[in-house]
């Protein structure tokens, strides 16, 4: 008798198990079909939504959005380093028009990452793209490694692997604002990217007095994975598409502060990037990361690699030029 009641408990058990089971698969994957249908983060995909753009949030979830928008047919792409560029300036000396998709803390594997997407939704409407080269592409290891948390998933090209990766607290914690959105409520996000951190005071907490010029990496000798991400770039951009390479500009306060092998180190990595994209048409490098008067004026700088608009207006200047010189 205890036997069968035993039994009997078991499956019981065994029921309940798999009812509930059942049901956490059942509502996890209504809430994925709910959330691909609302596309929180407006990538356009598995939605009948149309584009409405994205409310005040981060770049590493609003550039999916942004990178799809019509309206604009170039970029620039990078870190912080090169966060302060003007899209708007930049329209007005080029006549392009610019979207400003740089993400603090990322390398060239998110930034491969960000460019594919690009290419996969617009293709060769885009006609410039401009990416920084700091010190993150002289670093071999960096190459590969990601220093601060990134979604990967929200630019995959696989629709499963978004949709199956938009299940998480953060992505239902932000589906009201997308609700606001869709009904136009507001409020919207700047649609070109830009952020001056200058007049933010973003990074004014930086005392100039600790300003250092910044360790620079053993060279990229041969073939590494810095190497690897600009070829794939390189070759996935349309022909067409002219790619700006910029060096962007550091403090360097005086030459003595960069020792032998710094220097040399430093030329190496420069060399070894050169040569991936020497022989594809409508590439420029632009190497402002050099001694230079500006670079070693300290009100320029807030910290070793972060600079004013004063410096910011010269690197414009200096790509408005090379944009101009193409479209001839």
């Amino acid at each position: 008798m205890s036997s069968s009641t035993s039994s009997s408990e078991q499956n019981r058990g065994k029921a309940f198990f798999g009812t509930f089971g059942a049901a956490v698969l059942g509502l996890g994957l209504v809430l994925a079909v709910t959330l691909a249908l609302l596309d929180p983060y407006d990538t356009g995909r598995l939605t009948p939504f149309p584009k409405v753009g994205m409310p005040e949030t981060g770049p590493r979830v609003a550039n999916a959005s942004r990178m799809r928008n019509p309206d604009f047919n170039a970029a620039i792409f990078g870190n912080s380093t090169i966060q302060i560029l003007s899209p708007e300036r930049l329209d007005a000396a080029t006549g392009r028009r610019f979207v400003q998709v740089s993400v603090p803390g990322t390398g060239p594997m998110e930034q491969v990452a960000m460019i594919e997407y690009l290419v996969r939704t617009r293709g060769s409407a885009i006609r410039t793209v401009v990416l920084g080269l700091d010190s993150s592409w002289c670093d071999a290891s960096r190459s590969n490694r990601t220093l601060h948390p990134f979604p990967f998933w929200l630019y995959d090209r696989s629709a499963l692997t978004y949709a199956t990766s938009l299940v998480r607290m953060d992505t239902v914690e932000f589906l009201p604002k997308r609700v606001r959105l869709l009904r136009g409520a507001g409020p919207f996000a700047r649609s070109d990217g830009f952020w001056d951190y200058e007049a933010s005071g973003g990074y004014h907490q930086y005392p100039l007095i600790d300003i250092r010029l910044p360790a620079i990496p053993a060279p990229v000798g041969g073939r590494s994975a810095a190497t690897d991400s600009l070829m794939r770039i390189a070759s996935m951009l349309p022909q067409q598409t002219h790619l700006l390479l910029l060096h962007p500009p550091v403090f360097s306060p005086t030459p003595q502060q960069a020792t032998e092998d710094d220097k040399r180190n430093l030329a190496g990595c420069k060399a070894a990037l050169a040569r991936i994209v020497a022989g594809r048409p409508r590439t420029d490098i632009i190497d402002m990361w050099v001694d230079s008067p500006e670079n070693r004026t300290r009100l320029f700088f807030f910290d070793h690699n972060h600079y004013t608009i004063g410096i910011a207006q010269g690197v414009e200047a200096r790509l408005a030029e090379r944009i101009a010189a193409v479209a001839q």
